[in-house]
This record gives structure tokens, sequence and C-alpha cells, in this order.
């Protein structure tokens, strides 16, 4: 929706001129659907051009990327997005180097910081407009929670970037008076006229030293996290890279993990995550079917007419799956081994 060649490339194609900045959402929205192949086939040439002609360019806006693996998802109303893990040589590793050599690291390439207006004005506008959290919650924010966002938004500001851990023998009426003070912090940072205020002002407002509110943040904790440098106006921007987010132009949030198990729930409930609800629409047939005492074969036939009505696929993911476009990337090959010892039993039913 913000890339000006995009729309322009698939009116020039339709033999038309326009002008991208006077097209409203509805018009770019129609324009994108009227050529789902252009759109795509230059999606993915950009995801391309991001990591031959900046990420792993000797300019190297992420520090030495070592190793990289990226899936491709689409979004409920067809756009597509990537989810990606990058190793970076040199980076520190949590619990072995020093907190401040990981907050070093992670200041180096990572913000929140809202760009000054006069002295960086793009930047500025791109980062008001793809990487502000909505303040009115989404459905998605409150998926499992009526009250909380499950983003974290508003984060917590802070006067540097630091890490927080878990607080050791916290009672829990301890944990419950932190957790108060705190939600009164994030009701205050909610409120317009509060973002211009200092981060001492806003706590001498919530009765917390700065030592205090440390300490809330710790004993509310359930597992290790960075806290970026944060000053209150920023609460509401999602942590980014500077020279990414200006070559890329659209939403991005890039974080450092901290532990492998961290990396590993990414992996399996995005990077890989399985497609649920067509999984359970097919056990429900499979179960039908044997119910109903159906043969193997009409079984596999039922199977197969669920799986080609059931999977809805948008028009954009059907141009990258038909015209063979990267639905994953990675640094590293990737070999499929036998091991069973009858290697042709895996192709048999499991009831034979």
């Amino acid at each position: 929706m913000r890339w000006k060649e995009v729309i322009t490339a698939i009116k020039n194609q339709q033999g038309e001129q326009v002008n991208f900045y006077e097209l409203d959402w509805s018009s770019k929205c129609d324009i994108l659907r009227s050529n789902p192949v252009t759109t795509m086939r230059m999606f993915d040439k950009r995801v391309e051009a991001l990591f031959r002609d900046l990420i792993l360019s000797p300019a190297q806006p992420i520090g030495k990327v070592v190793d990289y693996f990226y899936r491709l998802e689409f979004q409920n109303r067809g756009s597509p997005h990537i989810h990606c893990l990058i190793w970076v040589e040199g980076a520190p590793v949590f619990e072995v180097d020093s907190d401040q050599k990981v907050c070093d690291f992670v200041s180096r390439y990572i913000t929140a910081e809202l760009p000054d207006p006069i002295t960086q004005p793009e930047l500025y506008k791109k980062v008001t407009e793809v990487q502000m959290h909505s303040k009115n919650h989404s459905k998605t924010c409150v998926k499992y929670s009526d009250s909380n966002c499950r983003f974290g938004f508003p984060k917590q500001p802070a006067q540097a970037t630091m890490i927080i851990r878990p607080g050791d023998n916290v009672d829990a009426e301890k944990e419950a008076a932190a957790l108060t003070k705190l939600t009164t912090l994030k009701l205050l940072l909610n409120e317009p006229e509060n973002t211009n205020l200092s981060l001492h002002r806003l706590l001498a407002l919530c009765e917390l030293t700065l030592d205090e509110y440390i300490e809330c943040l710790c004993m509310t904790a359930k597992s290790s996290s960075v806290i970026l440098k944060r000053n209150p106006k920023d609460s509401w921007v999602n942590g980014y890279n500077r020279n990414l987010l200006e070559a890329w132009d659209a939403n991005l949030d890039i974080q450092f993990i901290l532990n492998a198990y961290s990396c590993i729930a990414y992996m399996c409930s995005y990077i890989s995550k399985a497609e649920h609800s067509l999984s359970e629409y097919l056990k429900t047939v499979i179960q039908n079917a044997r119910h109903d005492n159906v043969n193997e074969s009409d079984e596999m036939k039922q199977v197969m007419q669920a799986y080609s009505k059931k999977r809805e696929i948008s028009a954009q993911e059907c141009v990258a799956r038909v015209c063979g476009l990267h639905m994953k990337k990675c640094t590293r090959s990737v070999v499929f081994l036998q091991t069973d010892d009858n290697a042709l039993k895996m192709s048999y039913p499991a009831r034979s």
C-alpha cells in the first residue's frame, strides 16, 4: 500500500498513468487486486533486494549476518509478510556475556525512539505511520484478555536499554502491589497530556522512585526480557532498525532473542506454523469416513476433496505458489535423511 513502484507498475501495464500520492486507500486496494501477479512478484523482488543489497551488504545494518531463515506468510486479507530469524556474528550471549554488553549490542541496532520531526522528517513520518501501535487496541490485541494488550502496549519507558529478570522469592502480595503501581503508570501513558512528561515526572505521579520502578518491573516479570530505551512519548512505538525501516518502508518488528526457548517457541508458533483450521477439518473427515466403514480408496478421495475445497488462499498466495516464488529461504540446505529400517514403511498407511 505504501510502495509507489508497485502501484505505478500495475497501472503502466494497463496503459494508464496515475499520481500515487493522490490515491486513497480504497483505490490502491482496487489496483493491487487487479493484478496480483505483479503485486506478488514485486514483493518477492523487494524481499530479495532487502537481503542482498542491505542486510547482507558490507554496510551490515544489523551486523555481519552468518545465517538466516525466513518464511512467507499471508494475512487474512491476503497480503504477505515475512517471519525471519537472523544470526549475527559476534552477537553477545545472554547469561554468558555481561548485561551491559548485550544492551550495547541491542542499542546499536534497535531503537524505539521517535525521530526528530525537524532533522529527520522522512524517518519520523515512517515511524509514526507504520511503527506506532494503535491506542484503539484491535481484537488481536485483547485475544487472551479483555483489558491487557497481549503485545504489551503501551511499553514501559526506560532511561536506557536494560535487561530485567524475574525477582527471587517474590510473594503474591508484593507482586500484586507492584502490578497495581505499573497498571497506574500504563493508565497515565494512555492519556495524551502525559506523553510529553519526563520519566521522573511520570514516576512521581505514581509515587515511585526510579529504583522502585525497576524493582516493580522485576517483581512482575515472568521471564528475562529486554526493555528498550523509551521516553514516555515513545511508549507506543514498536522496536525498529533505522536503516531497515528507511529501506523497507513498511512495518517491521526486530527483537534480540535472550534464550533458546524463546527462539524455538517463535519457530514453532510462527515460522513453522501449521494450518490449524484445515488440520482439524481433515481429522473430522477421516474420523467420519472410518465411522462409516468407508474403504481406503474412498477415504482418500474424501480427504482429497476436503483439502481442495477447504483450503482457502488469497490471489497473492496463489501467485506465489503457481509462479514458484520463495515461500521460504535460508542460508543452509536441508536434506531429508531416511532413518527407518524399512525405507518403504513410511509410505504405507499406519494401520497396515
